[in-house]
Formats: C-alpha cells, sequence, structure tokens
C-alpha cells in the first residue's frame, strides 16, 4: 500500500527492493524447512518441530464495549507442530498463571 501512495520516486524504489528482499526472506526460510521437515522424515535420530504463540485471546469473547474494558481477561496459546509426525499440541494458559513469556 505504501508503495502504492508513495509519490517519491526514490523512496518508491527503497521500498520496492525492501519489499522484494523481505519476500526473498521468506522464501527462504520456507525453503529451509520443506529441507528440515524431509531430512527429518528420512533420520529418525532429528526432529523438526515449528511452533507459534499466537494471538492473544480476549476472555471472554465480549462485544459490548463498555463490557470488553472492563472485564477483559487474556488468554495465550503456544502451538507446537510436529512436522515429522504432523502430530500437533496447544498450550493454553490466562495471565493470571503466567506473563506471555515462555516462563
Amino acid at each position: 500500500m505504501r508503495i502504492e501512495m508513495e509519490n517519491n520516486e526514490e523512496t518508491k524504489t527503497n521500498l520496492i527492493t525492501e519489499r522484494d528482499k523481505h519476500v526473498q526472506n521468506a522464501d527462504n526460510a520456507y525453503s529451509s524447512k520443506r529441507h528440515d521437515k524431509e531430512v527429518s522424515k528420512l533420520d529418525p535420530t532429528r526432529v523438526c518441530i515449528a511452533f507459534d504463540l499466537q494471538q492473544c485471546l480476549p476472555t471472554p469473547f465480549l462485544e459490548t464495549s463498555v463490557t470488553f474494558y472492563k472485564r477483559l481477561y487474556w488468554t495465550y496459546n503456544l502451538t507446537t507442530h510436529d512436522l515429522q509426525s504432523g502430530q500437533a499440541s496447544c498450550y493454553l494458559w490466562h495471565e493470571a498463571i503466567a506473563h506471555r513469556g515462555g516462563n
């Protein structure tokens, strides 16, 4: 969007270069993940696991704005996925148990 809205050609060129670099880095990461997944399938001594701390979930889910701000309580979800076996696990906790980090 910034590229489309930019009027200065030099800035626009820099934004395009930055976007292309980002896309290349993403492609490299996916390629590396694909390679690691294949290696883990061929070699049982190697494991490839992907994980993601997903978006914070407001609990309870409320649509009334006044209630939303007065009763907001965050729930966190860390998902792990064993790429070799396809086994996934979710670890849920709320903010009273621990903070957002891995502790």
